[in-house]
């Protein structure tokens, strides 16, 4: 009796009622127009076919073999006083950061994620890795953006440097007051990775970026083509702002690469473009921000992971800002 009546008492806040609204919202605007929505996600499928699975994969499995050998840490070793003064983290996560800088998301995190579960890292340890080795990829910053997007190879030299940059500065505003170094974080008799289990575990997380990828794209067409998200478009247009900017920025925080290759078809000046991408990029947008969060789950909570990837964010774009006058 007592405890229907505690039942029947229970207080619930905002969150409560509001998440499982908009989750019904979505369900039911699927379930109006299945075959829009159907080919949305199936459009997302394919970037993830296409794309990611022929370069993350084998990288994921390599990674993970690489992250089980010894090795690892007695090369990251040469980095310790470098490590320890700028992020105060042990010398191993510039093993991931220099990783991350070189394949990109969601590769830093998931590295992370690895090296926190083989006991090689601690806890604190790798929530002031995450501030500094969840980056983009040159391949991605120069290639697809500087060069594919804007046929200007000083926009992707731009961006890359100052996103790098921001990291290291981001690295060492989350780096803490004190140098953690716990037994764990030293054991190098950590247990060894098969070929199979490496393979195994990296199908799984291919997978998992391939259905966060599926449902981010659903979710952004859902925003992006509603009535209310077009009015405050409109309206914030009224006060003089470009729609066209509005919607590029906007869809960049939801998918970095669809906001990009829109925001290089506003005919932007080379500043405006720099550091409008040169934000979203350091961002992450929220579908890479699914991908790298799946993996760091246990570890840091997504507003705290936001909060990072805003400041890396807000640095880059000042810096990019700074070297556009300097250069």
């Amino acid at each position: 009796m007592v405890s229907k009546v505690k039942q029947s008492e229970k207080k619930y806040n905002f969150f409560d009622i509001f998440i499982p609204t908009i989750l019904a919202i979505i369900i039911a605007l699927i379930a109006i127009n299945p075959q829009k929505y159907s080919e949305t996600a199936y459009n997302g499928i394919i970037i993830w076919a296409k794309v990611l699975i022929p370069t993350l994969f084998p990288f994921f499995v390599l990674s993970k073999l690489f992250t089980s050998c010894n090795l690892v840490c007695d090369i990251s070793n040469i980095f310790k006083p470098i490590t320890k003064r700028l992020f105060k983290s042990p010398p191993i996560t510039a093993y991931v950061f220099f990783m991350s800088i070189i394949t990109g998301y969601p590769v830093g995190c998931k590295l992370i994620s690895d090296l926190y579960k083989n006991g090689q890292i601690s806890k604190q340890n790798a929530k002031k890795a995450i501030s500094f080795c969840s980056n983009s990829g040159p391949m991605f910053i120069l290639g697809s953006v500087g060069i594919g997007m804007f046929s200007n190879a000083k926009i992707g030299y731009t961006i890359l440097l100052c996103h790098i940059l921001g990291a290291i500065i981001n690295g060492m505003i989350y780096r803490g007051k004190q140098y953690d170094l716990q037994q764990n974080e030293i054991n190098t008799h950590h247990k060894k990775t098969s070929f199979s289990e490496s393979v195994a575990e990296s199908i799984s997380s291919i997978l998992l970026i391939g259905g966060v990828i599926c449902f981010s794209f659903v979710v952004i067409e859902i925003i992006t083509t509603s009535f209310l998200f077009n009015s405050i478009v409109d309206g914030i247009a009224g006060i003089g702002i470009n729609k066209n900017i509005i919607i590029s920025f906007f869809s960049g925080l939801c998918e970095i690469t669809k906001g990009c290759l829109l925001i290089s078809s506003c005919g932007l000046t080379y500043q405006t473009s720099t550091m409008l991408c040169c934000f979203i990029i350091s961002f992450g947008g929220v579908s890479t921000i699914l991908q790298s969060t799946a993996f760091t789950q246990n570890i840091i909570s997504i507003k705290e992971f936001v909060l990072r990837k805003f400041t890396h964010a807000v640095i880059s774009t000042i810096l990019s800002y700074f070297f556009i006058l300097l250069f």
